[in-house]
């Protein structure tokens, strides 16, 4: 079952989709269809991108322990690769296993 928050995110995730389709930057459906987005799959896979993060903040544990509860969204999480911009598989982790991986990074105090 979809808590508030779930829709919450699902809804907030379309945003981008509409703003992309109403600027013709990505051709959504076939045809020049016209139907306003106002629903996305229910297999969303959404990619966290952290950038110049402070480890001794603590905010972004607290934020992977909400997101990782989100019904209906694959949450991953990239990390940089040697210092670069590149996105590559080899750095895009799920939530269980970016908190292993990461751990000193985002529960130090």
């Amino acid at each position: 079952m979809k808590t508030h928050y779930d829709v919450l995110l699902t809804n907030l995730l379309a945003i981008p989709f509409r703003l992309k389709r109403d600027l013709v930057l990505v051709n959504f459906g076939s045809g020049n269809n016209s139907n306003p987005v106002t629903k996305l799959d229910d297999n969303l896979e959404l990619i966290l991108m952290i950038a110049n993060y402070d480890p001794e903040c603590g905010k972004l544990a607290k934020a992977l322990d909400h997101i990782e509860g989100v019904n209906g969204v694959d949450v991953r999480i990239a990390s940089s690769n040697f210092l670069g911009y590149g996105l590559f598989n080899e750095c895009i982790y799920g939530i269980p296993e970016f908190k292993a991986r990461f751990s000193r990074q985002i529960y130090c105090k």
